[in-house]
């Protein structure tokens, strides 16, 4: 929801650059992370104005995490 504010500044989960999909027969969450526009997603910018992705920031379970060496 993070994601989709910094971009849009409203919370809606189809314009963020992240998506969740859920594999119900493997009970498996998949974490997608958009570097293009499609739809109406927005292309991750990894939050450029801030000091970290705000979808790091703001994971509440630690499943999105940053590493700026990393990139």
């Amino acid at each position: 929801m993070a994601c989709a504010y910094h971009h849009s500044d409203y919370f809606n989960r189809k314009t963020s650059s992240i998506q969740i999909k859920r594999n119900e027969k493997k009970g498996k969450f998949e974490i997608i992370l958009h570097n293009d526009p499609i739809e109406e997603r927005f292309a991750c910018d990894k939050c450029i104005n801030e000091k970290e992705p705000l979808c790091a920031k703001f994971c509440l379970k630690g499943a999105i995490t940053y590493d700026p060496e990393g990139e």
